[in-house]
């Protein structure tokens, strides 16, 4: 586990390590929304993951944790214990189809593209759990 701090030194040393793990061909997993919800939607995703994938020339995988929130809210101090958690996994983006945009706006297009895709696997695990309104199950 490596955090990624806030401040930009210390954040362009773990992207040049994320890279390095990166080029040697390792897997790294990444919390896109850069810290947890406050309510258990959706944060707008930061532009971290766009650029690492540009440099590294590295697909992505989005995966949706349904239940985390429940399962431990950002406020609760120790998680719930026999709480539901579903992981869903998606298809793998094709980074490859933004390759001809500037630096700039293939972050910016790979980021608003990710937050559509996570966005709907989000959406799809409500109407999965049977709560065709959207509505969260609170029980």
């Amino acid at each position: 586990t490596v955090p990624v701090p806030e401040t930009n030194s210390s954040a362009a040393k773990t992207f040049k390590m994320l890279l390095s793990f990166l080029d040697r061909g390792e897997k790294v997993l990444i919390f896109p929304e850069g810290r947890r919800s406050h309510d258990g939607n959706l944060n707008p995703l930061k532009k971290g993951v766009s650029l690492l994938s540009l440099r590294s020339k590295s697909s992505i995988l989005p995966v949706h944790i349904e239940g985390a929130f429940k399962a431990w809210p950002i406020h609760a101090r120790l998680p719930r214990l026999f709480t539901s958690i579903k992981i869903y996994i998606g298809d793998i983006v094709d980074v490859e189809k933004f390759s001809h945009l500037s630096e700039k706006e293939y972050q910016k297009q790979l980021t608003e593209y990710l937050q559509q895709v996570m966005q709907k696997m989000a959406d799809d695990a409500k109407i999965y759990k049977g709560d065709k309104n959207g509505k969260r199950d609170r029980n």
